[in-house]
């Protein structure tokens, strides 16, 4: 990415404290080869934009008299699920454009919420400081629209085929898991 920012408000109000950490990337861009398998499939969002019906395909052209006009009214051979228009690597799914999303999101990775119990009493001679907390990581991630795949950091494609392995190349595939969100409490005591 080109531009990475990190924010990290803290807010307290007596003995409570909210914590966030977000954090923006962008100026990038990621090669979703997941969403070729999804075509193959016919399970990705383009396949059934045309009800799975015979369409023109958006700024295509066509030969008339030896030179090239905008097509408006030849249509994709078929359009349903399994129809070669999808599934072949020669059609929809062998332009590698189609697949290519913008890299930027918004993310929500921390937010902990925390409580400082005053000790009081008869228990101060027991328990100095007593407190508990609440965290959640991985809650939201804010995507442009024209990346209805996966999240950008989780793209990790495993194929050494590919000449790649790891998780920083910007490529994906249908491997790939979903981030995961995690909560966690916490209890401190001190004696």
């Amino acid at each position: 990415p080109n531009v990475i920012l990190g924010l990290n408000p803290s807010f307290e109000y007596k003995n409570i404290t909210l914590s966030i950490l977000g954090e923006y990337r962008g100026g990038y861009s990621v090669f979703q080869n997941i969403g070729s398998a999804m075509a193959f499939t016919g399970i990705s969002k383009v396949t059934t934009l045309t009800g799975r019906q015979r369409f023109v395909m958006p700024n295509s052209v066509i030969l008339v008299n030896g030179k090239y006009e905008p097509n408006t009214n030849v249509v994709v051979d078929n359009a349903s699920t399994g129809s070669s228009w999808w599934t072949s690597s020669t059609s929809f799914r062998g332009a590698g454009t189609n697949f290519m999303t913008s890299g930027a999101f918004w993310k929500i990775r921390e937010v902990n919420l925390s409580w400082n119990v005053p000790v009081k009493g008869n228990i101060t001679k027991v328990i100095k400081k007593l407190g508990f907390g609440f965290v959640a990581r991985n809650l939201f991630t804010f995507l442009p629209k024209d990346n209805v795949y996966a999240d950008p950091e989780f793209n990790v494609i495993s194929s050494t085929s590919q000449g790649t392995s790891g998780n920083a190349q910007g490529i994906s595939n249908e491997n790939l898991s979903p981030p995961t969100r995690i909560f966690g409490a916490t209890v401190t005591v001190g004696f």
